[in-house]
């Protein structure tokens, strides 16, 4: 399988050098890049939840190195790379822009030509993308309408999509990151000991967007869930207290610095020792009060039932305090965001 490495504009349309493994050169049309130009995924997947302010540019090298092709690749294939559950995922563009056209191949060439977007889609009123230009298949309709909704009504998604076609002009597969937090479907090509995952596809569970969006679509959903295919309710925007606005996603997550305090306390799990940290990140969610026990567990599948299992473990026989001794800035969360100011259990 070749890797996508540098893109060009002739007449209109895309046409991607692409580097197999042996090291010789393949020409690929737009219409082609949906099932060629990255590597096969190996059938693992893992579910994520990200904030794209968090990643960071990397070098399209390690991907290339990584995925079994050490050879040099140019650098005009963008990758990116964020930590999530203890683990770092390495995500190479054309894996992203991808995801946004939700599988649906015919429409991903118009991510490189100039005001696609409007080409794709009509609107019936201001709340989602109700018409297309070009119709989807059937049994996609529902994910494709609400990811070109998103892309359509919140400015930062608008100008992700059309800086593909603005970076292409300058022979570069990239992407401008939208202000979303968002929660990804990964599958994986490979993963190093590091705990570096290599993703050959991702596939947009919820979106989160982390602004407004335009006023003529001011009543459209605050949070979208592209394969669910039920529409939520639309919602406004609303002010958070002082002590939530204080809080972002970086502090749902436990660092490595204090993973590496808390795995001594928390002790060695029966299963995978990510679970364990997987199930603190859970807990600490839980009780900052932005989910239920069954949400929080939800994008890992893990029951409901098992996590007040191991939280009722820690608090009984004292491990729950410890852990909020060693690590005060675990308590001083707890404690600004419970509404009567005192320690959380």
């Amino acid at each position: 399988m070749e890797l996508a490495s540098s893109i060009c504009l002739s007449d209109g349309e895309a046409l991607v050098t692409a580097i197999t493994k042996g090291g010789g050169e393949k020409t690929l049309k737009g219409s082609d890049l949906f099932r060629f130009g990255l590597p096969k995924a190996d059938g693992r997947t893992k579910m994520v939840q990200t904030d794209f302010s968090s990643w960071r540019r990397e070098s399209i090298q390690e991907y290339s190195f990584a995925v079994a092709r050490p050879i040099e690749v140019n650098e005009s294939h963008a990758v990116w790379s964020f930590l999530a559950d203890g683990y770092r995922f390495v995500v190479p563009a054309l894996a992203l822009m991808r995801c946004l056209v939700a599988g649906e191949a015919r429409i991903l060439p118009k991510l490189f030509r100039p005001q696609s977007l409007d080409d794709v889609y009509d609107f019936s009123d201001a709340k989602q993308v109700t018409n297309f230009r070009l119709a989807p298949r059937p049994t996609q309709t529902s994910e494709l309408r609400s990811l070109l909704s998103w892309l359509a009504c919140f400015p930062s998604a608008r100008r992700l999509w059309a800086s593909a076609y603005l970076s292409a002009m300058n022979e570069r597969l990239d992407l401008e990151l939208p202000n979303a937090r968002v929660t990804f479907t990964v599958w994986e090509h490979g993963s190093s000991p590091g705990r570096n995952c290599y993703v050959a596809g991702l596939r947009l569970e919820i979106i989160q967007p982390l602004e407004s969006p335009f006023d003529f679509a001011s009543d459209h959903l605050r949070e979208i869930r592209p394969c669910t295919g039920k529409p939520l309710p639309p919602t406004k925007p609303q002010a958070k207290p002082a002590h939530e606005a204080e809080t972002n996603q970086a502090a749902f997550e436990v660092s490595d610095k204090q993973w590496s305090i808390a795995e001594p306390i928390l002790g060695r799990a029966k299963g995978p020792q990510m679970d364990l940290r997987v199930r603190l990140n859970c807990v600490m969610r839980k009780l900052l009060g932005q989910e239920t026990w069954a949400e929080v567990g939800l994008p890992y599948k893990i029951k409901a039932n098992n996590l007040i299992a191991s939280f009722t473990a820690w608090r009984s026989d004292g491990r729950w305090e410890k852990l909020k001794a060693a690590i005060p800035e675990l308590n001083e969360l707890l404690v600004r965001n419970s509404p009567s100011g005192r320690q959380q259990d």
